[in-house]
């Protein structure tokens, strides 16, 4: 009953606002296909279907484009004043929007329309600050991913341990170390350049710190808060031995098979990949626990680096309003809830979150990543070349392991590459 008061609640508002226009055509550019038979295609048709239905006035007009080319063949369209009414964009491509002058400010035309109670719903005001460029939001987001821990709850659970034991740093290494065996690692951290995920050292970084950039882009590497979460990290291979010295060479996709096969008891990784282990895991899936990341603190979630895919409305659209209340409505209540229970994403709304229906069993991995996720998220700026800032912070870790680098000496050659890229 309660879901459908949701449902209601939110088609009633979406019809208000349609009624505003006259027959309009919005004109809607995804990497999803409504006809396709995925999740979130599926999702997408009847977000569509019951929009349309609800405001008559409204057509939607999908075409699916190469998710690769979306956002420069929009802004390629804008500037030729052919662009679609909106846009699937990806993080990354957020300030290539906001240079280009193409999307319009979804500030004033969606978020600042929302009442405190709305807001507040929302789970990730993060990635809301993550697509705000020069004071204007670019974009707002629909299919978020993280970074989270992947562990063997089975494992946990047969050591006498529990999720609860793994919410700080300190408790998850002393429950891991319970858990290894010989035929187990207790972690699998890879440190190869190549192919990387976030780690304990980069986590441990960002809840100090805050941030790996200044506002022009300046790395932050070489400070005391990067030492001291260099010299954690080191302790997980010398002292704690929660990884082996063959992580020092092995890459993401190297640790997150070794994972799979049974062989490590926990990993960070991204969000989407969760969907893997019930195909391609050796041992039964259901003893998959997915959690938040490990913080200094307890209670206080270490930050994972997050980003999403971001929906915009062309700024020069004929039909701005209207493509903005569809925007609205594909990221209110009733969109978030039918991306969680029909399209498998997390869901943006704490109403969802918590709902009864996402209570169900098999919409643990859902719940478990939205839960995840939406605990505490940190960006890493595209437009920084943060993404090799993970070979960096390896790099450095490797040094100070098989060649005895000092750790400052380490951070510093660390903060000097990131600072020469351009």
């Amino acid at each position: 009953m309660k879901s459908k008061a949701i449902a209601l609640g939110g088609l009633l508002a979406a019809a208000v606002l349609g009624s505003q226009a006259s027959a309009e055509t919005l004109k809607l550019w995804t990497f999803l296909n409504p006809n396709g038979k995925n999740g979130r295609e599926v999702a997408l048709k009847q977000l569509i279907d019951r929009y349309q239905a609800a405001n008559p006035s409204v057509k939607i007009q999908v075409e699916p484009q190469v998710w690769s080319e979306l956002t420069k063949k929009f802004v390629l369209g804008a500037n030729l004043g052919k662009a679609p009414d909106i846009v699937f964009t990806h993080g990354n491509n957020l300030r290539l929007l906001a240079e280009s002058g193409a999307a319009a400010d979804l500030d004033a035309l969606i978020v600042k329309k929302w009442s405190a109670a709305d807001a507040k719903d929302f789970l990730y005001d993060g990635l809301l600050q993550k697509a705000r460029v020069n004071g204007k939001l670019m974009g707002v987001p629909v299919f978020p991913f993280a970074t989270v821990l992947y562990y063997r709850k089975d494992l946990l659970e047969k050591a006498g341990k529990s999720a609860a034991d793994l919410k700080t740093w300190d408790g998850f290494v002393a429950a891991m170390k319970a858990v290894g065996s010989e035929t187990v690692s207790p972690m699998t951290i890879p440190l190869s350049p190549d192919r990387t995920t976030q780690t304990p050292f980069l986590t441990r970084l960002l809840d100090r710190q805050g941030r790996v950039f200044d506002d022009k882009c300046k790395p932050m590497l070489a400070t005391d808060a990067a030492a001291e979460a260099l010299k954690f990290q080191v302790s997980l291979f010398k002292d704690a031995k929660l990884a082996s010295r063959e992580d020092i060479s092995r890459n993401l996709d190297d640790s997150w098979d070794l994972f799979l096969a049974g062989r490590a008891a926990a990993i960070l990784n991204a969000s989407t990949r969760a969907g893997q282990v019930a195909k391609k895991a050796s041992w039964n899936a259901a003893g998959l626990g997915i959690g938040a990341l490990p913080g200094i603190s307890a209670g206080k979630a270490g930050p994972a680096v997050a980003n999403a895919w971001f929906i915009s409305v062309w700024e020069k659209s004929p039909n701005r309003a209207a493509a903005a209340a569809f925007v609205d409505y594909l990221v209110g209540r009733d969109g978030a809830q039918a991306w969680a229970l029909i399209g498998g994403q997390p869901p943006l709304r704490a109403a969802v979150l918590n709902s009864a229906e996402l209570a169900a069993p098999k919409y643990d991995l859902v719940r478990q990543i939205g839960s995840a996720i939406s605990a505490a998220t940190a960006d890493l700026p595209a437009e920084c070349r943060a993404d090799r800032v993970y070979a960096d912070l390896n790099e450095a870790t490797q040094a100070v392991l098989t060649q005895g680098v000092p750790v400052a000496k380490a951070l510093a050659d660390a903060q000097a590459k990131a600072a020469a890229r351009k």
